[in-house]
């Protein structure tokens, strides 16, 4: 299973950010593949929040736009919606514990429990994921 972050998703659905032609491919690739792909709601509503930004002027999508594409990956096949573990803020805050993290990489340390708790590698343009010691991620467009 892969868990793509949020980056390479939003990458792959601006034209005009400098990594789109890698991340669409990337992502293409993923969604007809035959590997599992989790998608936390984190990482889905996080699409949503960003991609529909006033600040990102032409790039910005409207709410049907980015609800239709959400939908659309969860139509997919390969596609599981990962649901947290009833234990997950905790395993979120020992991970942060033991890595030394701050708050800045609350989020990043979420996913990579939900990573880690679903044996999928993260995939990411981030290199603050190889923070955290367990954790299986790579950074596809390299």
């Amino acid at each position: 299973m892969i868990l793509p972050d949020l980056n390479l998703l939003l990458y792959a659905y601006n034209h005009y950010a400098p990594q789109h032609a890698k991340a669409k491919v990337w992502w293409e690739e993923a969604l007809n593949g035959r590997e599992l792909i989790g998608l936390p709601h984190e990482v889905m509503l996080g699409f949503v929040r960003i991609a529909t930004n006033p600040r990102l002027g032409e790039a910005a999508v409207s709410f049907a736009n980015a609800k239709a594409v959400i939908e659309k990956w969860q139509q997919v096949s390969v596609v599981r919606v990962l649901l947290p573990s009833e234990d997950h803020s905790q395993q979120v805050l020992s991970l942060m514990e033991r890595s030394g993290v701050s708050g800045q990489l609350t989020s990043d340390a979420s996913l990579a429990v939900y990573a880690m708790e679903n044996r999928a590698r993260l995939c990411s343009n981030d290199a603050d994921f190889v923070r955290f010691p367990g954790l299986s991620w790579e950074n596809p467009l390299l």
